[in-house]
């Protein structure tokens, strides 16, 4: 399946499935990276339309500038629908598959592409116990 996200303003409060038809589009958006790279929903979002449709900046992107994410589709959902946020963009979880395409690469995931639970704390180590 290719690049899809979800999408609903506050304004017009109807949900809309976007779906990315030509891949040559995240090509041109994402010279550079790897084609599995290049299918993945975050990064075709922060590319083509983060940083290209609504401009915004790396820095602005990664200092949470206009922008917020939440864990949950409900709390995205009726932030959307009460009027806090102007906007949403609904992610499917990225497939296990896919992150390993990527790691295969040598490519790091996108910011916020890898939620997963439960959550390996920071700063563990695994080491062989003889």
């Amino acid at each position: 399946m290719g690049v899809q996200l979800g999408y609903m303003d506050s304004f017009h409060k109807q949900p809309y499935m976007l779906t990315l038809k030509d891949s040559g589009i995240a090509e041109a958006a994402l010279p550079g990276k790897p084609a599995p790279y290049q299918r993945l929903d975050t990064a075709v979002l922060e590319a083509i339309i983060l940083k290209g449709a609504l401009g915004m900046s790396e820095d602005g992107i990664s200092h949470l500038r206009g922008l917020s994410y939440s864990k949950s589709f409900h709390d995205a959902l009726e932030a959307v629908e009460s009027g806090r946020a102007d906007a949403g963009f609904f992610m499917r979880a990225t497939p296990v598959d896919q992150v390993r395409e990527v790691a295969e690469t040598g490519e790091s995931m996108p910011p916020k592409s890898t939620y997963f639970y439960p959550k390996i704390p920071t700063g563990l180590i695994f080491s062989l116990l003889e």
